[in-house]
Formats: C-alpha cells, structure tokens, sequence
C-alpha cells in the first residue's frame, strides 16, 4: 500500500517516514520523486525530506559520497529561497547541524557549506554550550547587556545599553510573553534569578558566595522567576510548521559573546518535550551559523561570538508545543596584553585567565583557578590584580567574585585596626574590584558587624553611608503599540 499511494502530497509524506524508518530507501526516495507540491511549505517539506535522506544515505556509505553531500545541501539551500517564513523541518535540520559541527574537523565539508552559504561563520560563528551555570546568571553574563523575558509580567527586564526587537517570520500573528502565576516565585536552580530577587539577598550576605561547581546561588530561597517568549505555536503545536521566533539584536562593536539561554519547565516531563534549533544571520540576513539545541530540561546557555553590530537568532519550533526563550546576554570581548611590572604570581594567574577568556571557555572553568587566587596574599595585591584585569579588558563578573572571595579570606586574618583600614580602602575601590556589581558596600558592613565591629564605629558609619536602599529595578516597555492596545482591551 505504501509503494502504491494516493498521489497526494499529504500521504505520501506520511508515508515516507515509515518507509525511511523501515530501511526502505530506494522506495522512500521514489515515493518523493512522484510527490507534487502544490504550496510553498509542502515544497518545504519536500526538500526538507531529500536533504535528510541524502544525509542517511551519505553516513551509510562512510560520509564518503561527494554528491550525496552536495545533494543535502542544495535542498537546505533551496528551502531558505522559499522566503523568510520557512526553514528546514526537524529531521532535515538535525542532520544539517550535525554537519556544521563535522566541518569543524573536516576542511571538505566546510568548503561544501560555503560553496552554498558563503558567509558560513564568517563575522558570527557558535562556541559552545553551558549547562552548569543554570540559573545564576548575574555571576557570568549579561555584563554588556541583557533581556530578561517577560520577568514583568508583560513587559521585560533588560539591561543598560540592550537593544532588541521581537518578532514572528510571519505576518498575521505576534511573539508572546509569557509568565505563568504558578512560575513567578521558584528555587530551583534551572530558573533564572529575578534581577530584584538577586539584588534583595545579596545585600542582606556578610561575604561573598563561594560557588563551586554544582553550587547554586540561595537555593532554598524563591528568587527565581520562569518566564519567556514564545512563538504562539501552541495553536498548532507538534506539527513542524512554526510559526518559529526571531529575536533581533544590536550590540556595541568589537567582539562580544552573545548567549541565549533556554530552558523547558512546563513540557520537560511529558511525551512531547521541546525540541528546537538555532538559526543566526547576521544584519544583511545571510546565514552564519546553526546549532542543534538538544535537550534544555535543565537549562542551557547556547553561546555565539559574533562582530556584527546586529543580528537575528531564529527560534525554529519544530514539533514542540512552542518556543520558549527565556533570557539572551551579551558580553564585550576586548583584550588587551597583560601590564608589566606585575608580580610574577599574579602575572601567572592573569595570562592563565586570558587564556580560558580567548578560548570562551564555560563557567566549568572557574572552579580550576580558584586555588591560584590563593596566592594573592595582600588587599594591595588584591588591587593590582583588579586594575591589570580592567586594562586587560577581563569583564566576566565571576572573575571579580573569586578575587573578591579572596579578599574576605584576607580580612579573617586581620584585627583591628588593620581590619578597619583594609575595609575602608576595599569600600573606596569597590568599582575597581567587583565592577557594576551593585550593593557590595552593604556586604563590607554585614561583614564588620558580624566581627564585632560597633555599628558606631565612624568607618562603619562611612561603609554604611555608601550602601544602597534596595530600589526597584526599572522595567522597559518594548511592546509593540497594537499588542499594547489589544492587551488593554
């Protein structure tokens, strides 16, 4: 019956997968081969089914066959021709990436992906992913900018300096923000933290959290909030046909890390958990890169280093309910050479920095140089360090944390009045130290308190007078006038 179908296009795409799956490939590509499409997304579904099956074929025969490659990736080609609105369906864009990540190691490849997409990584290529950082976000990125999906309920939080836009590769529908009332207080360690949450418990700590890997940041408080776009695809969930998301984003020149972070709370468990992949153009529109995202039970950080002033990640929804995207950040990547006249120790320590910062290394990283700061052994050194690192250009605020970590560790040793002098000095050089990071004077003062320092002593008043009233974090509007309309409807 299979060999012998309707002539109509929706049975025998219906077909195909189970001839495929039966090992019965000669059928499968003859079924394609009679198949007549009648609209642009069932011509998308048919090169989509060619490139993956010109992709089986190929790794069958030993990833030898030249023209099957060829084959898999004229059809890739061809579907981005039907217009923006489309992209390759699920199984087609599997073994697609699977190829990008081969041509890492194999020059033939690559030169097969460039001779169809010219601008392959050439201003914007894809790193790495970060699954053990989770949550704790404010420790590792966002230092340049970031967008917090719909942490205010229909609006979102974002930072200095961010510029973004979010939009649907089609016409007549628009992006959702989404936040569920069940999902607006959590602790667990997948949710990102809420800007004001973070800020809340941090001013109320007398150290510096030391977070070793596996560790989270207040694990048993509900600071944390699961929020996110999506495409609006749960109208038609599961089908493969989008609509899919786009997010636009502009960022300062130079090179900067641009990661997106994904997570799936509320489909994770059930039969049909999110599956997505990741499409980034850059501001003319060519296609640099693509990564297959996985599995996002637990939350992943998908990282790009990129020099284009913008670009334009796309969302492809695939047979999920939906997209769900629930925070992007960009960091600057701005190095320069390391100071001379350091202490060799410290200089040591700088360059072995350097090296993971030049090679975005994940957060994974952190935890092998944290005895290395031990060997700064002075609230001086401490400074030095701080101010190589700024000319330096290392930005990565968990840099910051450990020398600060280390700094406490400087401070238990001490008694007064040594203690008093080296906090007062800390508290002046707190921009140098720890960066933007607010509220740190609020730590110093808990800190000396709990050392039994008298609230009246006057360098404890003068901490005191520089730390920072909790205050409401500012949250930006970037809806869309109709939306906005429509939602006070």
């Amino acid at each position: 019956p299979l060999e012998h179908s309707e002539n109509s296009f929706s049975r025998l795409t219906e077909c195909f997968p189970i001839l495929l799956q039966s090992g019965e490939w000669k059928k499968a590509e003859a079924l394609l081969d009679k198949a007549s499409p009648q609209t642009a997304n069932e011509q998308c579904w048919l090169l989509s089914h060619k490139a993956h099956l010109a992709f089986l074929k190929w790794r069958d025969g030993g990833e030898k066959n030249n023209d099957l490659l060829q084959q898999h990736l004229t059809s890739i080609a061809k579907v981005w021709e039907l217009g923006p609105e489309f992209a390759p369906k699920q199984s087609a864009m599997q073994a697609f990436c699977y190829m990008l990540r081969k041509s890492d190691s194999d020059k033939a490849i690559r030169t097969a992906v460039k001779g169809h997409f010219p601008f392959f990584r050439k201003d914007i290529r894809y790193l790495d992913e970060d699954r053990i950082t989770r949550g704790d976000w404010p420790m590792n990125y966002g230092r340049d900018g970031f967008a917090l999906a719909a942490m205010g309920k229909i609006m979102d939080i974002k930072g200095p300096g961010s510029k973004y836009a979010i939009r649907l590769p089609i016409r007549d529908d628009l992006p959702r923000r989404w936040l569920d009332p069940r999902y607006k207080e959590l602790s667990q360690p997948e949710v990102l933290l809420s800007l004001q949450g973070f800020i809340e418990t941090f001013i109320e700590l007398d150290r510096v959290p030391s977070l070793k890997r596996g560790q989270t940041y207040a694990p048993k408080q509900k600071i944390r909030r699961a929020s996110w776009w999506d495409d609006h695809g749960e109208m038609h969930p599961f089908d493969d046909n989008g609509p899919d998301f786009l997010l636009d984003w502009s960022s300062p020149p130079g090179d900067k890390r641009i990661s997106l972070y994904f997570l799936d709370l509320d489909w994770r468990k059930t039969l049909h958990p999110r599956q997505h992949s990741l499409i980034v153009l850059d501001g003319e529109g060519h296609f640099q890169d693509a990564v297959w995202l996985g599995k996002i039970n637990e939350g992943t950080y998908h990282r790009f280093l990129s020099s284009c002033n913008s670009c334009t990640f796309r969302v492809n929804k695939h047979r999920s309910a939906c997209v769900s995207l629930p925070g992007a950040f960009c960091d600057v990547q701005n190095f320069a050479e390391c100071p001379a006249g350091l202490p060799k120790h410290i200089e040591d320590l700088l360059k072995r920095i350097m090296k993971i910062e030049k090679k975005q290394m994940a957060h994974r990283d952190f935890d092998g140089c944290r005895e290395a700061f031990a060997a700064i052994s002075s609230i001086e050194e401490a400074i030095a360090f701080a101010n190589a690192q700024n000319a330096m250009g290392i930005r990565t605020s968990r840099w910051r944390m450990l020398l600060f970590e280390r700094v406490f560790d400087l401070l238990d040793k001490m008694e007064q009045p040594q203690l008093l002098e080296s906090a007062w000095r800390i508290s002046e050089e707190l921009p140098l130290l720890i960066g933007y990071r607010p509220f740190a004077n609020e730590i110093i003062w808990n800190y000396l308190i709990k050392r039994g320092i008298s609230p009246e002593n006057p360098i404890c008043q003068n901490i005191k007078a520089r730390c920072s009233k909790p205050r409401k974090i500012p949250i930006h509007i970037d809806v869309p006038p109709e939306r906005m309309r429509q939602m006070f409807k």
